[in-house]
């Protein structure tokens, strides 16, 4: 062989070295995920709520924001595609055990959105972890189903209960342990200790050619069922983790937030030593004991996820010890970064989706500062402090806000203001007194 095959037999076995290892490298990146060591009695649950999502073919346009402008509730629906797309990304890496969407799942019951967030939640069920979904008052048979892409206002086909299951049919009703005929409730069994009851609050047969209703119960039907299953439970020491779109405990003011014959339900739950609710519907982060004749449970609500900070709940079960509820925001920019999402908002997404929920909140509240004694920079002061104390109590953090408000110097001011005015600037300080974004229940008492 002459010295110039040697030199090039040479050069090919040095880069096979160095070429080899590093395909296998690129080949074990691409098809491996990063394993999530857990204990066998520990199970890891994720639960969002009210994410809203809207179609991306129903949304742009002028008519779509003449819809945000007047909304005005702090929703981020313009980025609802991407906020979904970052959760999911979040959770194919965290690898929880189940993900719970626990109503509201869409914008206003648009068939296209259910069907295009059922098959956003496919990824996670070929990834291995089994997305479970309740209804919300928003998502059935809703009249305001609209579409807002085109020049004039049209409506988008909505769902029917039937559908609502055939559509989310691999997110827990064809993988349900018991299934109730009576409504969109279920059962599903994370393993021979632990089962899931997913409850169906709606009262959408209710719903008008105008509006979906707003309120929630059970139905006789529904409690019946309920018992039947908590007594198979109990007789098989069946942990059950319980989830309603509506809240057990009243949180917030207003009839059409809790379950209207909450009580029956609670009184029930308890009978059969269930400790936890998850539920959602206020956009608020909070919880709160219901104390009955048979004991105690904790309603945990999640704040929606359409709203800053964007977080989800991680619900870690530790069989026959404890249940650890915790929030975490979702690092949006960091995913859009990753995904070279070119939208300036996602920049800074963390204080730009804060800015934009703390103003948008109040953006139609002026007329609680309108009086002719306060000049114009008092007025904005207070509307800036009302938004402030929106994106702490929203959040779950509202006794931190105590400290910024009396460094504000306007409680003297508010003091002047009539009662209506005086106490909405101050509601949330006195309706939400604890942190709610961390909750211990011990399963040992």
């Amino acid at each position: 062989m002459s010295l110039c095959h040697l030199e090039k037999a040479y050069i090919m076995i040095e880069m096979k070295k160095i070429i080899f290892p590093l395909i296998l490298s690129i080949l074990l990146m691409g098809c491996s995920t990063p394993t999530i060591e857990r204990n066998e009695n520990e199970h890891v649950l994720f639960v969002i709520t009210d994410p809203h999502y809207l179609d991306l073919s129903l949304s742009g346009g002028p008519l779509f924001d003449e819809m945000l402008t007047n909304f005005a509730d702090g929703r981020l629906t313009q980025y609802c595609d991407e906020l979904l797309d970052a959760f999911i990304d979040t959770c194919l890496k965290e690898k929880p055990d189940v993900v719970l969407v626990t109503g509201d799942i869409t914008f206003n019951g648009e068939y296209y959105s259910h069907v295009t967030f059922a098959e956003k939640l496919a990824k996670l069920k070929k990834a291995g972890i089994q997305p479970l979904v309740i209804p919300g008052n928003h998502d059935i048979e809703n009249p305001r189903a609209y579409n807002y892409s085109e020049e004039q206002l049209t409506y988008s086909r909505t769902i029917k209960p039937e559908e609502f299951r055939d559509i989310y049919q691999d997110c827990g009703y064809n993988q349900a342990y018991l299934e109730d005929e009576n409504s969109l409730s279920y059962v599903y069994a994370l393993n021979d200790h632990c089962w899931l009851l997913m409850l169906d609050s709606n009262k959408y047969e209710e719903n008008t050619s105008f509006a979906a209703s707003v309120g929630g119960r059970i139905r006789p039907a529904q409690l019946e069922w309920i018992e039947e299953v908590l007594k198979e439970a109990s007789s098989k020491n069946i942990e059950v983790i319980c989830s309603t779109h509506h809240t057990l405990a009243q949180m917030v003011e207003g009839e059409n937030y809790q379950i209207d014959n909450a009580r029956s339900l609670a009184d029930l739950l308890t009978k059969y030593n269930v400790k936890v609710n998850l539920c959602g519907h206020t956009h608020v982060q909070y919880y709160k004991e219901v104390e009955r004749e048979n004991g105690i449970i904790t309603d945990i609500m999640t704040s929606s996820y359409l709203i800053n900070p964007h977080q989800y709940g991680k619900i870690e079960w530790i069989e026959e010890d404890h249940i650890q509820y915790d929030t975490f925001p979702v690092d949006v920019e960091s995913w859009a970064k990753k995904n070279r999402i070119k939208d300036p908002f996602f920049t800074n997404f963390k204080d730009n989706a804060r800015e934009f929920f703390k103003t948008n909140s109040v953006s139609r509240l002026g007329g609680y500062v309108e009086y002719d004694f306060l000049d114009e920079e008092t007025k904005k002061a207070l509307l800036d402090l009302k938004g402030e104390g929106n994106v702490y109590a929203f959040s779950g953090r509202m006794p931190e806000f105590q400290e910024y408000y009396d460094q504000s110097g306007l409680d003297e001011v508010i003091d002047t203001l009539p009662e209506l005015s005086a106490n909405f600037l101050r509601r949330n300080m006195t309706r939400f007194k604890y942190d709610g974004n961390h909750v211990y229940i011990d399963l040992k008492k």
